[in-house]
């Protein structure tokens, strides 16, 4: 699979040259670095062995990405309403004002997260890989995903349960319509609401304002501790309604996976 190790050394290499570059200038380290990385990497590994001949998922009518990423806002909402209210329900936890949303973060951390990690986990190798086997796609790359979670803070396997799961639901997300906006939508709006708005820890990342904060307790297992509301087993209970619903879904529609 010589394609998808060019994809896997370009990435890396542009990783270090401009972390490199940037501590020569003084810079701060960026989300942003990553990104480029991600584009640097597709695109060597599409217009190199692939000679350009490869959809990835992004070329498409205005309407059909802004539609799709919209329907993956909605998916991102309705299933963090659910998490939330069974912690809700069976914690003290609650919600309270806060002092705002974090804009800075949101251009210099969650949308270029958000978009690398689709780039990487749902892009190029993920479709590569597709074309053997979708299950081995899913599931292969749905484990490495959890796996870069694994150094976060507040780490447990309540946790890497909730991102392996975060990551077949993201790629059943794909599955659905074949391109990469919905993915990207979902991913970027669980991030959202679940930090900035409603006040979680995002993976373990805290972000520096929020709309809302949570005040209360309950068990890390129930409420996510540290690592936010991903780190709770009832949002692993959701997000695995979710995918079923997704994968039944999208085996109605023809597209068994």
């Amino acid at each position: 699979m010589a394609p998808l190790a060019l994809f896997v050394l370009v990435y890396l290499a542009t990783l270090m040259l401009t972390g490199f570059a940037a501590s020569r200038l003084h810079l701060r380290w960026s989300f942003w670095y990553f990104f480029a990385a991600a584009v640097a990497a597709s695109a060597a590994a599409i217009y190199g062995p692939e000679r350009g001949r490869w959809n990835l998922g992004l070329r498409v009518a205005p309407p059909i990405a802004i539609r799709e990423f919209g329907i993956g806002v909605v998916i991102a909402a309705v299933l963090l309403a659910a998490a939330d209210l069974l912690i809700i329900l069976t914690t003290s936890l609650r919600h309270v004002r806060n002092d705002g949303f974090p804009w800075r973060e949101l251009v210099v951390v969650f949308i270029p997260a958000a978009v690398n990690e689709e780039l990487l986990f749902r892009g190029y190798v993920y479709q590569k890989l597709r074309q053997l086997n979708r299950w081995l796609a899913i599931l292969s790359t749905s484990l490495v995903f959890a796996a870069l979670h694994g150094g976060n803070a507040g780490i447990t396997w309540v946790a890497l349960a909730n991102i392996f799961a975060a990551g077949i639901l993201l790629a059943l997300v794909y599955e659905r319509y074949e391109r990469l906006w919905a993915p990207i939508g979902l991913h970027l709006a669980w991030n959202l609401i679940s930090g900035p708005v409603m006040g979680y820890n995002v993976s373990g990342f805290a972000a520096q304002s929020t709309i809302l904060r949570t005040i209360g307790s309950g068990p890390p297992m129930l409420t996510g501790g540290v690592f936010g509301v991903e780190g709770s087993v009832l949002t692993l209970l959701v997000m695995s309604a979710g995918a079923g619903w997704l994968s039944r879904s999208n085996m109605m529609r023809g597209r068994r996976v």
